[in-house]
């Protein structure tokens, strides 16, 4: 039994074998066998079901396809019998027709060809479908005959203002078609690109290609989408939503056209890109082999279906007519507009107004003829201008047809109902849609009717007339309720403006409050700070949601009693705040104390709290109620405030000292250096002498690092690539540190460039590499890192002398034995060590500090006991290329000598003596004075030219650069060659060498002397001399 069947189709016997059993495994086999045969029978039932309904439909294919050319002969006698009357009245000379009544005769006229065709095309297609297409192939001139249907379209495709160009040059030989039916073919490619295409042109070809003719029509119009190319021939397929210029049409145009070319054993090909156009291109085999030899210079029997050019350019013509020019640019999809009377030039209190819309021109004109007798009406051949021109002037009533291009008569019923100032105008839907469907959904979609074409004129005219009357009376009503309405409304009005008096001031009131609580509670978010209260008489504490992130927790973890509080207060404090409460009991109405909070986390937060007590007759206190503020951001700008002060203190300090120092180590390695030179190698002093120097050495060491750290050091800058520079040190800072330390250098790309003396910078990395190896004596890792960094306001308040903007930052960080708070806060005072006596002079930090400070940057620490330090310096990022590796001149193995004269200004005996002596053994011929006053009277007296000015910049009586503009105007071509034990503002500003200003640092070696002085001796004379 089937599936679907009730009862068994069939009866299978099978026999059973005596020799086995009739187990399960042989009933299995059984019911293979009944499935088997059950699905061949039921395939083969399902196959004659499926054959009969092919038949079946095959049946009422031909039945559909005798019925169309029944149907279609019989409209062709009607229509010759229209045609011909309607053609000899046109063609009347005699007594000439009046405008009205021809106009009326050429719209018949033209719709009855209209009909004729379509018609023709239906009988085509129902010969070609029963196989009774009787061609009349016959050589002809393609080329002539094809240009001859072409510029038939000539004058409609330029009142369009599209141009049309035909390339259709002669061919070698003539072709076999069937005129009537080439004729069809080249029609309704011309029509169709025309009703497609808006701007550019239309382009035809026709191309000899030895075996076939090609035929294309090119138009640069909408194009057709990719997805609706495969059923573009179908009949009666329309591409849904393509912009055309009218509506109409049914769809079998292109598929008759394929039809035709395949009748002459042809192809067809279309090519599109959406918004680019399309090309069809028809493809014609040369010769007759290809084509039925009996129907090849046969002689016609049938009746010809060809209406030549006029139907389809009649048709055409109507597509381009001028729109009205105020709603010209309204619609990208209007076809053709018919002003019949502009709404704009109406006069007040005139007829009612209707605006009627179509994209069939002769529909338009028609039904305006009907209408105007007794209304004003303004036509268009689209919807959206329509729309456009009701809501600029709103008719009385609205006609519109529904198949339009672009927006069709439902969407226009759409817009209208959705604005306010169109809601209520009637509108009636024309359609050629029959059938109560049709005129269901036109109601329902809120038509006020719907009216079936073909209409008579009178019911026209009743249904428009009865639609204005409602229209009118709707308008009065909604006048009067509207009077109503508002008398109404005034009442309750007036009931209701003396509640919403008392409601507004309530409301105002309310609103005052709640913005008072928002603005307190806002400052005291702001200013970090809460108020809380306590009731002595209930042992209860409160506080405001402002107070407790001031404590670090949420309001709903806020304490409850004042024994619950003093778990916040740190242990060192609390007994501090306990007094604070015992004075208040004691008859103390305000207090006011600092102490430090514990939050959750663990950190500790300075807080101030202030508060004023109330008490009850007898003196008892009944409730204290108070502000805590947090001031850890006060308390640590004032530490590190205190701390700048007593660097800076320091530095001033060590920066005077290093200058007398630089003095004293002068001579002393000066004569020291000198007495040496004068032993001979084996002499019993110079061992002692050699100490004496090594320990001027070292004093000259330490020196330097006290005037890095009071930033009065003498640098020389440049830009520099930080991670190439710390690349190159990389294999020396390996050396320097333990075996048991890994050392990590992690740099990050594209880091900006900085502007500082790199070997500052060196000296940057050498501390802090040292310093980070010491801390890790048992082992650890060493990281150093750099990036690209922006420090903004909010770090600027934690760091006061930064200032905003793009640094690099270079890190240095380990694993070492960490240091404590108390620690880190002084590591870069000057001598602080915590390494053991001997192993440190304290001063490598203080270094590192002051370079970094002078540079312009900020250096930050952070430490924790057991866990390690990390070292972040930012350093101000530069945009300017780095500079390349500076070149160190050669110290020469020899003295250098000379033989000039040099005006010799030092202060100090000692250093003046010590720099005699070495100019004067290497040749030169020294005056000497002490101060500058004497170095004027010598060089006025000495009668003359005086080669170099040595001076000290910082002398008692006056300095160096005055002397030396003095001095200038009596030796025009004197140099001048600057010394000082330290940089002060004098020659240098902020540390950086005013450049071109030679300058020596003390101390100095002879070697070093003589031979600064020979450069600035043998340097190019200035062009000009300028203050220094």
């Amino acid at each position: 039994t089937p599936p679907g069947c009730d009862r068994p189709i069939a009866i299978l016997v099978a026999g059973v074998s005596t020799r086995l059993p009739l187990n399960d495994t042989y009933r299995a086999f059984y019911d293979l066998i009944t499935a088997a045969v059950t699905s061949a029978v039921a395939n083969a039932r399902a196959y004659e079901e499926e054959r009969k309904r092919a038949e079946a439909l095959a049946e009422i294919d031909r039945a559909k396809t005798a019925f169309f050319s029944n149907v279609s002969h019989e409209f062709r006698t009607p229509l010759t019998l229209m045609l011909g009357p309607l053609e000899d009245e046109l063609a009347e000379r005699v007594g000439p027709l009046p405008p009205a009544r021809r106009a009326r005769l050429e719209t018949a006229h033209r719709n009855t060809l209209r009909l004729l065709k379509l018609v023709n095309t239906l009988l085509d297609f129902s010969r070609i479908e029963a196989g009774r297409v009787q061609a009349s192939y016959e050589a002809i001139n393609l080329d002539h005959y094809t240009v001859d249907l072409v510029s038939g379209f000539r004058s409609a495709i330029e009142k369009a203002n599209l141009t049309l160009t035909v390339d259709c040059p002669p061919l070698p030989e003539r072709v076999y078609v069937d005129k009537d039916m080439w004729e069809k073919v080249v029609l309704n490619l011309l029509s169709n690109a025309f009703k497609h295409t808006f701007d550019g042109g239309i382009h035809t070809t026709l191309t000899w290609c030895g075996d076939c003719v090609e035929f294309a029509v090119a138009d640069s119009g909408v194009g057709i989408p990719e997805a609706e190319l495969p059923r573009l021939f179908e009949r009666f397929h329309r591409v849904k939503g393509a912009k055309s210029r009218t509506h109409e049409g049914t769809g079998i145009g292109l598929a008759l056209v394929q039809e035709l070319i395949r009748a002459h054993g042809g192809k067809m090909r279309v090519e599109s890109r959406e918004g680019r156009g399309s090309t069809f291109t028809v493809s014609l085999k040369t010769g007759r082999a290809h084509l039925p030899a009996e129907r090849t210079e046969a002689p016609r029997s049938r009746p010809s279906t060809a209406t030549g050019a006029t139907a389809y350019v009649e048709e055409a013509l109507h597509w381009v007519t001028d729109m009205p020019a105020q709603f010209a640019s309204l619609s990208p999809h209007v076809g053709a507009s018919v002003n019949v009377c502009d709404a704009t030039d109406l006069p007040p209190g005139s007829r009612p107004r209707i605006l009627w819309a179509d994209d069939n021109a002769d529909m338009r004109d028609y039904v305006r003829r009907l209408l105007a007798e007794h209304y004003d009406v303004t036509a268009f051949s689209d919807g959206a201008t329509a729309v456009a021109a009701a809501l600029a002037h709103p008719p009385d009533l609205v006609l519109t047809d529904i198949m339009m291009p672009g927006v069709d008569g439902f969407g226009v019923l759409r817009q209208l109902r959705a604005d306010e100032r169109t809601q209520t105008i009637p509108v009636i839907l024309l359609s050629a849609r029959a059938g109560e469907e049709s005129s269901v959904e036109g109601l329902e979609a809120g038509a006020d009717d719907y009216l079936v074409k073909p209409f008579s004129a009178r019911e026209l005219l009743a249904r428009v007339r009865t639609h204005l009357e409602l229209g009118k009376l709707r308008r009065e009503w909604a006048a009067k309720l509207e009077l109503e309405v508002q008398a109404r409304t005034s009442e309750l009005r007036q009931t209701t403006r003396n509640l919403e008096i008392q409601i507004d001031e309530r409301k105002r009131a309310e609103e005052a409050l709640r913005e008072n609580e928002e603005r307190t509670n806002f400052a005291l978010s702001a200013g970090r700070m809460g108020v809380w209260e306590v009731d002595f008489a209930a042992n209860q504490l409160t506080w405001s949601d402002t107070m407790a992130p001031v404590f670090g927790v949420t309001p709903d973890k806020a304490p409850k009693t004042t024994k619950e509080f003093f778990q916040l207060v740190h242990p060192n404090d609390r007994r501090r705040m306990e007094v604070s409460i015992e004075r208040v009991f004691a008859g103390e109405r305000n207090f006011a104390v600092e102490f430090r909070a514990i939050w959750p986390d663990g950190s500790t937060h300075w807080l101030y709290g202030s508060a004023q007590a109330s008490y009850d007759g007898d003196g008892k206190p009944i409730r204290l109620i108070g502000i805590g503020v947090d001031i850890s951001e006060r308390k640590s700008l004032e530490e590190q405030l205190r701390q700048a002060q007593k660097l800076e203190a320091i530095g001033q300090l060590a920066g005077g000292v290093a200058h007398d120092f630089n003095n004293l180590l002068t001579a002393i390695l000066g004569f020291s250096e000198l007495l040496i030179a004068g032993l001979a190698p084996n002499a019993p002093e110079r061992a002692d002498l050699l100490e004496i120097k090594k320990a001027g050495e070292r004093a000259t060491g330490l020196t330097r690092q006290l005037l890095a750290f009071s930033r009065r050091q003498i640098l020389q800058p440049a830009v520099l690539d930080i991670n190439a520079l710390i690349g190159g040190m990389e294999p020396m800072l390996k050396r320097l540190i333990i075996e048991n330390v890994d050392f990590m250098v992690s740099l990050a790309p594209h880091v900006g460039r900085i502007k500082m003396d790199p070997t500052q910078l060196e000296q940057i990395l050498v501390n802090l590499a040292v310093n980070a190896a010491d801390a890790m004596a048992r082992g650890g890792k060493l990281t150093i890192e750099t990036a690209n960094v922006t420090l903004d306001e909010h770090y600027q308040q934690r760091r006061l002398p930064v200032t905003p903007g793009e640094y690099v930052m270079l890190a240095v960080s380990d694993t070492g034995v960490g240091m404590d708070e108390a620690t880190s806060g002084r590591i870069f005072e000057p001598f602080f060590t915590t390494k053991d006596v001997g192993k440190g002079t304290g001063l490598g930090l203080a270094t590192v500090y002051g370079i970094v400070k002078q540079s312009g940057g900020d250096i930050h620490v952070y430490s924790e006991v057991g866990r390690g330090t990390t070292f972040k310096i930012y350093l101000p990022r530069v945009t300017a290329a780095a500079s390349g590796a500076s070149h160190q001149p050669r110290v020469p193995d020899e003295i250098a000598r000379g033989s000039e004269t040099i005006l010799l200004v030092e202060d100090d005996d000692s250093v003046r003596r010590l720099v005699r002596l070495m100019l004067e053994r290497t040749g030169y011929r020294v005056v000497e004075a002490g101060n500058p006053k004497e170095a004027l009277r010598l060089a006025n007296e000495f009668g003359r030219p005086i080669d170099l000015l040595l001076s000290d910049v910082i002398m008692p009586e006056s300095e160096g650069p005055p002397l030396f503009n003095r001095l200038v105007r009596e030796h025009p071509a004197v140099r001048v060659l600057y010394m000082s034990g330290y940089a002060d503002e004098a020659i240098v500003r902020h540390g950086v060498l005013v450049e071109g200003t030679p300058f020596l640092q003390k101390p100095f070696t002879p070697r070093a002397l003589t031979q600064k002085v020979r450069d600035v001796l043998d340097a190019p004379v200035p062009t000009t001399v300028s203050s220094q």
